[in-house]
């Protein structure tokens, strides 16, 4: 059952909004902005907890890669979990 934790991400996400990008990049070709992580957090911890919302994030391994586990927590109990997330490269093996 799930409902619980439906209803207060509907919430949350209505309140939302994007994070301000603070940070900046160049790579020598050009730049941008963006928001980093510490900053997200920032940005989206209160409107998640008003609503009972957390979220963690777990480090696993997906068919010998490295893969993140996203799980969004309600106060309830309920919880929904994405993923696994996996990105390039094998454990014991240099990806190019």
């Amino acid at each position: 059952m799930t409902a619980k934790i439906s209803a207060a991400f509907v919430a949350a996400q209505a309140e939302l909004t994007n994070p301000p990008k603070k940070s900046k990049a160049n790579t020598g070709t050009y730049s941008y902005t963006y928001a980093d992580l510490p900053s997200v957090i920032d940005h989206v911890g209160p409107v998640l907890a008003k609503h009972g919302l957390g979220v963690t994030q777990d480090i696993t391994l997906h068919d010998g890669r490295v893969a993140v586990v996203t799980t969004l927590r309600h106060s309830s109990g309920e919880s929904l979990e994405f993923g696994p997330l996996t990105g390039p490269g094998e454990i014991g093996r240099a990806h190019v």
